[in-house]
């Protein structure tokens, strides 16, 4: 469940520098109107900007998001990308004003359905997570420039936090809390996905290695296959009983500190082409013979072997039926926020 609504809060909803358009009161639009038109302009001037955005951008119900609102954002966010030296299209430009909008718009609406159904985050729960968020950072200093480059502060951030718990609780409560998957449903999917559920043939394997790349002379190639071939000699002798204890003693590899052990269970695709053909041609407990790769020459010993195998229903029951939730969660969130808007009379003006 927390995956799930990790994933709608970070892909769809939240932006974080997108904040919270003030409200639009007869007080408000006249304190802004002497005051930012010249800042309209201007910003109109250097974003010259191609696309049209109308005074009003956007109504929920009868409250109005401004123009300005979103040239405020805009120009944050073009900040952040001459910061990178980056340069912003006007189609790009454009994609940012609907995205900045329709936040802002989805931000009101959860608002309003937890102050509806009585959603409250507390205090605490802020506190705590700006603490952990403030503890990452190695002093002061470097928490304070941070605050400076992306001109932060405490109280913002805190705002930001709450938004976020508050967008959790409202996708939990309207939507996910109210997904039911039948064990049917999950049943139906296995039996029609059968591809899906076959776990392909593995291996667990070892090596021994002697580097020698491409750029090394000729006469370093010999050398490092006069002592790879001797060491395939022993081990022939003992029949890779001390396969370990050589990969430990002779391998250049730095998995010699393992016994030359490759990891856990590989499948094919994983290992250069050479290597793995070795690797999957060979009997469990056998070596090979020596195989050349561009990092040198190598023997290889398969320690284990598991065979492309239909997983179980029982085994992938558990992720079938997260699938499934994730799906309908999907479907659900964009209802509910249709919902919402046809609910709450928002109209988008930019075109």
């Amino acid at each position: 469940m927390k995956k799930i609504v990790l994933f709608f809060l970070t892909t769809v909803f939240v932006v974080s520098c997108v904040k919270e358009a003030p409200k639009n009161t007869p007080n408000t639009v006249k304190k802004e109107s002497t005051t930012k038109t010249k800042q309209i302009e201007k910003k109109d001037e250097i974003q010259d900007l191609k696309f049209t955005l109308p005074d009003i951008v956007a109504k929920i119900g009868d409250e109005k998001i401004l123009k300005n609102d979103i040239l405020l954002e805009l120009e944050k966010i073009e900040a952040q990308f001459k910061r990178f030296k980056q340069h912003v299209t006007e189609t790009q430009k454009k994609s940012m004003a609907i995205n900045i909008v329709d936040n802002i718009i989805r931000q009101k609406l959860m608002q309003k359905y937890a102050k509806d159904n009585s959603l409250v985050v507390s205090d605490e729960d802020i506190n705590k997570e700006f603490e952990g968020s403030k503890k990452r950072f190695k002093s002061e200093e470097d928490y304070q420039n941070f605050l400076k480059q992306n001109q932060l502060s405490e109280e913002k951030i805190k705002d930001e936090i709450k938004s976020r718990h508050l967008n959790k609780m409202v996708i939990e409560h309207a939507v996910l809390q109210k997904i039911v998957v039948s064990e049917d449903s999950i049943k139906k999917y296995y039996d029609e996905h059968p591809k899906e559920f076959i776990e392909p043939e593995k291996i667990k394997a070892r090596h021994i290695l002697i580097k020698a790349s491409e750029n090394d002379t000729k006469e370093f190639h010999e050398e490092a296959q006069k002592k790879i071939n001797g060491i395939l000699e022993n081990l022939k002798k003992t029949k890779g009983k001390d396969f370990i204890e050589v990969a430990m003693k002779e391998s250049e590899s730095p998995s010699k500190t393992n016994g030359g052990s490759l990891g856990d269970w590989i499948g094919r695709g994983q290992l250069a082409p050479g290597f793995e053909k070795a690797i999957f041609s060979l009997k469990k407990g056998d070596f090979s013979d020596v195989v050349k790769t561009s990092f040198g020459y190598h023997i290889v010993k398969l320690e284990d072997y598991k065979e492309e195998r239909k997983l179980s229903f029982d085994e992938e029951k558990k992720r079938v039926e997260d699938k499934i939730r994730m799906d309908l969660s999907r479907e659900k969130v964009k209802e509910f926020f249709s919902t919402l808007k046809k609910e709450n009379n928002v109209e988008i003006f930019i075109k």
